[in-house]
């Protein structure tokens, strides 16, 4: 199954800003890079993540590495 985050973020001085992505208290990626968008909280881009879940509830938690701003508008199971 893939994780989709829509997200905006602009940092200054950066290509982007990164983040951690942990489903059911496992990591699944430790440092994935979130591009910059055009316009911080107006243009959006998506990111695909494979994960593999369980049946029923599960947990996502997304976390940011740095110091720096992000947006995040939704997380689609796809």
């Amino acid at each position: 199954i893939d994780l989709e985050i829509k997200y905006s973020s602009k940092i200054e001085g950066a290509s982007g800003t990164y983040i951690k992505v942990t489903i059911n208290g496992k990591v699944v990626n430790n440092k994935l890079l979130l591009p910059n968008t055009d316009n911080w909280g107006s243009s959006w881009k998506t990111v695909t993540v494979p994960i593999k879940i369980n049946r029923g509830a599960n947990t996502v938690k997304l976390e940011t590495l740095e110091n720096k701003g992000l947006f995040v508008d939704e997380i689609i199971f796809k």
